[in-house]
């Protein structure tokens, strides 16, 4: 998939922070669509050899989606200061409820 590689057609070994920070997006986006493909697997079997594997699998993909936004956070503030305000919005939501 030569669209999600950041380096493909630039030439260039290093990234500018804004150029990272897409690149981890498109990470991110990847992780998700592995964790939803893998839930299906799940769906798909009641082997429990199998489901527990596919399961560690899942918490993997997982692990890596918060590490990715781990890395985000560190390079678009503005990322980090919406994640703050929807924390916020969903405390004051889950007060009110």
């Amino acid at each position: 998939m030569d669209f999600t590689n950041p380096f493909t057609g630039t030439g260039r070994k290093q990234l500018s922070g804004e150029a990272l920070a897409q690149a981890i997006r498109i990470d991110m986006a990847a992780e998700l669509d592995a964790i939803n493909l893998y839930v299906t697997h799940l769906e798909g079997t009641d082997d429990p050899v199998i489901k527990g594997m596919i399961q560690h699998i899942v918490a993997e993909e997982k692990e890596h989606l918060a590490e990715f936004e781990q890395i985000l956070l560190l390079l678009d503030r503005t990322q980090q200061q919406k994640i703050r305000e929807a924390q916020t919005e969903m405390q004051e939501r889950k007060k009110a409820a």
